[in-house]
């Protein structure tokens, strides 16, 4: 039986025991074999935190030991994250939890104590364990960047350790130094940023191979070509499944992350006005919005007009209706996107708050997997993507079409920056030196969007 080294509490609440005669106490018996022990415990302010910090934590992951009793050290960092910022991103939280729990097996199937520092480095446990990832990269199990997430979560990790006092090596784990990079802030000025590295770090030998096939924007992405687009609609269309159809076209046509798409609400359907022209519909996300987006960016997506209104036809479906109802029913702030059990495709922040079950849009990325590529490959052998390709896809969409108007390259990328929502102007530039790297196979006009739309027109919008 695999063991397991993570779980997730649903609620946790901190308490301490105490006296019968204690303010709040509360009796609790155990049976150990055959004897009844008895004694008293009352809830305390979570790790005797400030007085804004939360009593409880829903959806709390632990990280355990092989025979399934609590690494404590481990836990209590997650914990101490929580207290810091009570309001820390579930997928951030987990994220952690994940990369210390692989730690923790490797330790373990290595049969190694994280607090044993011997004095040879190669026997130092941080260098056992890159020498370890490596050879998972090699392996084709994990990539470079997850490896390089991994040891920095455990250089933290031990870092953690010594400021609270638990642990210190007696030998350095790792020998680090301070380097300054270059980059461009959202005005375009070069600005310098010191940041502090250590040799444990992998070199990633893929990172600028074919760099002209990639753009960098919060990871690395290759756009579609308006054919691949055409084979990825096709697909879509092929297999029938309309949730997936209209997620991916929300991707391709409106160039918002998969968490915001999967945190459109029912009242976001509701025609405003002042925020519809002839071609399109305009609606905020982040902030209060309702609509989740990364660090809670506020900003509009552009949403077609015909795109819109399938949407509208969608959640009016029996198909629609009948996921709602298991949901709880058809209410304002229903997520539009529902599973066949009547689950979030991707739990909102406050959904995880309040104890439900968390969902990360891994549906969407299962069905990619096993549905969507295998059909696609029926055409293309070779077709590959991931669902954030789509959002690179939509950026250089937008730009090959006004450039294609004969907008000038500055207008371009500012339209490019203000519909993708980006900060540093850097970020935008990555898509204009992607175009004048990667030259087209042939002409790209607005036609293109009439094109697509062709192909969508024949998607049934009956369910």
């Amino acid at each position: 039986m695999k063991k397991i080294f993570k779980v997730t509490l649903k609620s946790y609440q901190s308490s301490q025991c105490c006296t019968e005669n204690d303010l709040g106490a509360i009796p609790r018996e155990v049976i150990v074999k055959t004897e009844v022990f008895k004694y008293f415990y009352r809830q305390v302010s979570f790790l005797s935190s400030p007085k804004n910090s939360p009593n409880s934590v829903s959806n709390l992951p632990i990280i355990l030991r092989g025979d399934g009793s609590l690494w404590p050290e481990a836990s209590l960092r997650i914990l101490e994250l929580v207290q810091i910022n009570p309001y820390i991103p579930q997928s951030t939280l987990q994220s952690i939890a994940t990369d210390l729990a692989a730690f923790r097996e490797f330790l373990e199937n290595e049969n190694i104590h994280f607090d044993e520092v011997p004095a040879l480095i190669p026997k130092r446990p941080t260098y056992r364990f890159r020498t370890y990832l490596i050879r998972q990269i090699a392996l084709g199990y994990i990539s470079a960047s997850t490896a390089n997430r991994r040891l920095n979560r455990v250089v933290d990790f031990y870092r953690w350790l010594e400021l609270r006092d638990i642990f210190k090596a007696k030998y350095p784990l790792w020998s680090e130094k301070t380097v300054r990079h270059g980059y461009g802030n959202k005005y375009g000025k070069i600005q310098l940023k010191s940041v502090v590295t250590t040799d444990l770090s992998i070199r990633d030998v893929n990172k600028n191979f074919r760099a002209d096939a990639y753009i960098q924007d919060s990871g690395k992405l290759r756009p579609l070509t308006i054919e691949q687009q055409s084979i990825l609609v096709n697909s879509l269309i092929n297999l029938q499944n309309v949730e997936m159809e209209l997620i991916h076209l929300i991707a391709l046509f409106c160039g918002v992350r998969l968490q915001t798409i999967l945190t459109l609400r029912l009242c976001h359907l509701e025609l405003i006005p002042s925020s519809v022209n002839s071609s399109e519909v305009r609606i905020p996300a982040g902030g209060k919005s309702l609509i989740e987006t990364k660090y809670n960016k506020k900003g509009l997506i552009h949403i077609p007009l015909w795109l819109y209104r399938r949407l509208k036809i969608y959640v009016r479906s029996e198909r629609a209706l009948g996921r709602q109802m298991k949901a709880g029913g058809t209410f304002p702030e229903q997520y539009v996107f529902l599973t066949n059990r009547g689950s979030p495709y991707y739990s909102s922040k406050e959904h995880s708050n309040n104890g439900g079950a968390i969902y990360s849009g891994e549906t969407v990325r299962q069905f990619i997997k096993e549905r969507v590529l295998p059909e696609a490959r029926k055409v293309d052998e070779n077709f590959q993507y991931s669902f954030h390709w789509l959002r690179a896809t939509y950026g250089m969409n937008i730009l090959d079409i006004n450039l294609a108007r004969g907008v000038s390259l500055d207008v371009a990328q500012n339209i490019v920056m203000e519909r993708m929502w980006h900060t540093s102007i850097e970020t935008t530039k990555r898509y204009i030196d992607y175009r004048l790297l990667v030259s087209l196979t042939k002409n790209v006009s607005d036609e293109y969007c009439e094109y697509l739309q062709n192909i969508v027109d024949k998607v049934s919008t009956s369910c």
